[in-house]
């Protein structure tokens, strides 16, 4: 059965109507697959403004609307702060929350338990590590962390594993435990691993013995 020759013209111009069902324009082709001749010529007689007429039959040189293509944010270095900061209690939470139970939320956790002015601690992670070698530091045992995280050890290993092979830490041994270094010390300024590009990564761990900032 041949098309109606007004539906037919109105697909040679590219001609738009809006689906009330969709609540969107779609091509006038389209809405005759759904809902038939009859309406789609109906939907082509409903009355428009000559401005609206251009943008749904592209004659005003633009296309229809279509969907926005999303584009990851470039983040700038900014701290997260004020009331954006993200608090302890999050770690509380982890212990109930699956969602939560994973290698970003142990990273928040290290960077946590890092060295701080004055602190004193087994490992010396503020006047040794970051005072003298200029690392950020911090020393929690494994255990430890699977019970502030309310996980098993093995995950904490795992969670390690995959934080080390993406460079955002680096394991450390002294004695026979872990201190995991999650960034340096340049002058005043802390710069964490994870916020460094690949190239400056690289030059960290191939001089990571004799670092100097």
């Amino acid at each position: 059965m041949a098309m109606n020759r007004e539906i037919q013209e109105a697909c040679k111009q590219k001609v738009y109507v809006y689906d009330e069902k969709l609540k969107r324009n779609v091509h006038i082709f389209q809405y005759v697959s759904i809902y038939g001749e009859d309406a789609a010529i109906q939907q082509l007689h409903v009355p428009r403004s000559p401005k609206t007429n251009e943008a749904l039959s592209g004659t005003d040189g633009s296309e229809p609307a279509r969907k926005k293509i999303l584009k990851p944010v470039e983040y700038k270095g900014n701290f997260i702060g004020g009331k954006k900061a993200i608090k302890d209690l999050l770690f509380e939470r982890a212990r109930g929350s699956r969602s939560l139970q994973n290698a970003t939320t142990l990273l928040l956790y290290l960077i946590q338990h890092s060295a701080w002015q004055g602190k004193r601690d087994k490992h010396k992670t503020y006047n040794h590590w970051y005072g003298k070698k200029k690392m950020i530091a911090a020393s929690r045992s494994q255990e430890q962390i699977a019970i502030d995280l309310g996980v098993s050890v093995r995950s904490v290993q795992r969670w390690l594993d995959a934080l080390e092979k993406d460079k955002l830490i680096r394991r450390d041994i002294e004695g026979r435990e872990n201190v995991y270094i999650i960034g340096v010390v340049a002058g005043d300024r802390e710069d964490y691993f994870y916020a460094m590009d690949k190239a400056r990564l690289i030059g960290i761990e191939e001089n990571y013995d004799d670092y100097q900032p």
